[in-house]
């Protein structure tokens, strides 16, 4: 049996919108295809050239964003950095069952981005117990 890697971004293009949760019943299945191994996920976001005027601390919206005329090609593709502080936040949540690797043209900012979203959020500290 193959472990399951999540992707998050692209369960969301492919889904049309729907983000998961950390306490969707779907990740066990996830948590389970690892066999005691500690998961690991994949995140981006779609590209921040393509959504300018999109609020950085709300999650985009599929519906919204299709309206407006971007294709799902659009929206799969990766942004330079992980710009969207509600999308980190998120990811931040599903830290306490897996580790996650950036998809980003500018992975080592994207990664900044994410983890200092994460600190301030307070997940990192609960994740791993207080560990830095």
């Amino acid at each position: 049996q193959v472990p399951v890697v999540l992707d998050l971004h692209h369960h969301w293009v492919r889904s049309q919108g729907e983000y998961l949760r950390p306490d969707d019943p779907r990740i066990a299945t996830v948590i389970g295809s690892w066999r005691g191994v500690r998961p690991v996920a994949h995140i981006s976001v779609s590209r921040e050239d393509l959504l300018p005027d999109w609020p950085a601390d709300s999650l985009p919206d599929y519906a919204a964003l299709a309206a407006r005329g971007l294709t799902t090609k659009d929206l799969r593709a990766h942004s330079q950095r992980m710009w969207n502080h509600a999308v980190n936040r998120l990811v931040a949540d599903h830290l306490t069952w897996a580790d996650f690797e950036v998809e980003a043209k500018a992975k080592n900012l994207a990664v900044d981005d994410l983890e200092q979203d994460a600190l301030r959020s307070g997940a990192v500290a609960a994740a791993t117990g207080g560990l830095p």
